[in-house]
């Protein structure tokens, strides 16, 4: 069986690896020009704490080891599908494959206003975004983060730790990680950022942008400004479907799968943040290589079933952590205050059940309450 894999990300190396290892042969083809990288941890070379070796998934060896056979800078512009297979084209080469699978993960949310190329302007979401932000962040800058969703507090974070960077967060929102926090929750961890020489804008909407000598200027719709060196916008992902849809798969919020992870075209699988199971499409690191695992074994003649399962929120440092698990605060529901010795633990109730869990620095009573979840409390 020869099967190729578009997208090196942790979904597409677990495929590769699986696949493989049931003995097909495998061309997985990256976009990048970089070995595959840990996608999470980027966070740590932007703020610049750490080189950018220390994120690689495996050396080229580990790879050549078990006959995968990467493509770096090979982003791959078209499928063509015949009786007998799949004609991949990257560049001015063409791979005829048996099985495809489609693992081309998400990209960041860009909004009109933040289209226009600016040189202190930057998502981060690749190594080439980390490595500018890095650049730019020399000691004394001043590093403007939007968006108080997890990636954009991780940043804020990494970069006030290394004490030589002045930060500050604006948030559209009342509160910080509103997809994943209730107001009390929230308020702790707006106040622990704080503690940590974070300035937290909530409620805070931009108007437009002002490219100025020495900075970039955050024009908001109150009327007042916010001079940066270094703007980095974290507003979300939307899954990376372009290939899918010249290649005619089903689409939804992602290319549409089965318990397989087979697409509507029989022979092509997806995985990872692009893929849509049950109408979900999954941006979890953990579910990623989980649905690799699935669509390698099943492209190389397995039949094996994917089983989503709800994975909390887990984000730590020394002497800080968030979980969660659940919905933030859904209509109708309860939060219900936890005791415990340090922190703040809550409890989302409907209909007196458990049905989610949060909690900042109370990691005993996460986890008890965690395993009750669908409990009457």
């Amino acid at each position: 069986m020869h099967i190729g894999i578009v997208g090196a990300g942790l979904a597409g190396v677990a495929a590769a690896e699986v696949a493989a290892k049931r003995g097909s042969n495998v061309v997985l083809f990256s976009a990048e020009a970089a070995l595959p990288y840990f996608r999470p941890r980027i966070v740590e070379v932007a703020a610049g704490n750490t080189p950018e070796e220390a994120i690689t998934v495996h050396p080229r060896a580990w790879f050549d080891e078990r006959g995968i056979e990467l493509r770096l800078a090979s982003p791959v512009e078209s499928v063509d599908v015949s009786s007998d297979g799949f004609q991949v084209r990257a560049g001015t080469s063409i791979e005829r494959v048996d099985r495809l699978i489609l693992a081309t993960g998400a990209g960041p949310f860009t909004p009109p206003l933040y289209a226009t190329p600016r040189a202190r302007l930057s998502p981060l979401w690749t190594l080439a975004h980390a490595r500018h932000i890095a650049s730019k962040l020399t000691p004394g800058s001043r590093l403007c983060v939007i968006g108080g969703g997890i990636l954009g507090i991780e940043l804020a974070l990494a970069a006030a730790q290394r004490g030589d960077i002045r930060v500050t967060i604006v948030e559209m929102a009342p509160r910080l990680m509103g997809a994943q926090l209730c107001e009390p929750v929230a308020s702790t961890l707006e106040a622990v950022l704080e503690r940590r020489g974070i300035d937290v804008r909530t409620n805070a909407s931009i108007a437009s942008f002002e490219d100025r000598p020495d900075a970039l200027a955050l024009c908001l719709t109150d009327s007042s400004a916010i001079a940066a060196d270094q703007v980095v916008y974290s507003l979300g992902a939307r899954p990376s479907m372009a290939l899918a849809r010249t290649i005619g798969v089903a689409t939804g919020r992602g290319i549409q799968v089965n318990a397989s992870l087979e697409t509507s075209i029989p022979g092509i699988f997806a995985c990872g943040d692009v893929a849509e199971f049950a109408g979900i499409t999954r941006s979890i690191a953990l579910e990623a290589v989980k649905q690799g695992r699935v669509a390698g074994e099943n492209a190389a003649g397995g039949a094996v079933t994917y089983q989503s399962a709800s994975v909390p929120l887990s984000y730590r440092q020394p002497g800080f952590e968030i979980l969660a698990i659940g919905p933030a605060h859904p209509e109708g529901a309860e939060i219900r205050d936890i005791p415990v010795e340090a922190g703040i633990c809550t409890l989302v109730l409907q209909d007196g059940k458990i049905v989610g869990v949060q909690a900042i620095d109370a990691r005993d009573a996460f986890r008890q309450f965690e395993k009750r979840i669908g409990e009457t409390f």
